[in-house]
């Protein structure tokens, strides 16, 4: 049971995976619309939190709106329905699963729920809170559709330490850092972390992974404006790309005070190590 079916886009999804399907929608136009995109499914004029069913042996969803009158919110007390009453109503269900900015704080994520973090391309898309049966309570997982990679928190983690920039460095996605993996994904590569606050990885090997960027380490520079503007000319390297872990300056902030070099293509990776503000010129590698 989709309890907020608007349209029908995963009410949809779920008829064509061959489940059983009712829609519930608030808004009569979006109910009719729902039921001439899902002709599937069955669709109800209701609300989330009271809906015409039982859903004591049903899977329910809830992808509860951001928007407010003015803007989105990001406040889920904010949402509609407010994310409290929605944990409720999902957690009343046999099992299901709630919507959430991939950003959601996770002091309002239910106890016990397994939670996805889903990535397409290098835009987060949301967080899927999975309560109930079929779940394992506490999981954590990153999920990259576009590479149809997943890794979750029951996988081996690296030692503790850190290291220093070796030959390559590693530069987790999204998905991975937001679902609190990076030491998961570092046994996965046999690398180690550069700094035990920032997400970066370094290692031996040249390893390729749909979850990490991959780089060949070129240079390890402490970081000023005039130190970084002098070796980049000197060895003709063009900052074709600047990433930022745990750094104070914008990008495009960064990529204007350096200005116009003509070289090679290069990547910046701007971070904090050690409480040092430091840049590793890296070549992006690609698997052939």
């Amino acid at each position: 049971a989709d309890l907020t079916c608007g349209i029908g886009g995963d009410l949809g999804a779920c008829a064509d995976a061959g489940l059983r399907t009712i829609g519930v929608e608030r808004d009569p136009v979006t109910a009719l619309l729902a039921a001439s995109n899902v002709p599937g499914a069955s669709v109800v004029q209701g609300d989330a939190l009271r809906p015409p069913l039982d859903l004591a042996g049903v899977a329910a969803i809830i992808d509860p709106s951001r928007r407010g009158r003015l803007a989105r919110t990001f406040d889920p007390m904010a949402f509609a329905p407010p994310w409290d009453l929605a944990v409720s109503q999902v957690a009343s269900a046999r099992a299901g699963v709630l919507k959430a900015p991939p950003g959601i704080d996770r002091r309002y994520l239910p106890p016990g729920a397994e939670v996805e973090y889903v990535q397409l391309g290098r835009s987060m898309r949301e967080a899927s809170v999975w309560v109930g049966a079929e779940t394992s309570p506490g999981l954590r997982r990153a999920v990259l559709l576009s590479g149809n990679a997943t890794l979750d928190s029951a996988s081996p983690e690296a030692p503790a330490g850190t290291a220093p920039a070796g030959p390559f460095v590693f530069d987790p996605e999204s998905c991975v850092t937001l679902a609190g993996l990076v030491r998961q994904l570092a046994s996965r590569l046999g690398a180690r972390l550069l700094d035990e606050r920032v997400g970066y990885l370094t290692g031996p090997v040249a390893v390729f992974d749909p979850l990490c960027a991959t780089f060949a380490t070129l240079d390890v520079i402490p970081f000023s404006i005039s130190r970084l503007k002098e070796r980049l000319r000197n060895l003709r390297w063009a900052p074709a790309e600047i990433r930022r872990r745990a750094f104070p300056i914008e990008p495009d902030e960064l990529r204007r005070l350096i200005g116009r070099i003509e070289g090679d293509a290069v990547t910046l990776l701007c971070t904090t190590l050690n409480g040092q503000k430091t840049v590793i010129v890296g070549r992006r590698l690609v698997q052939r």
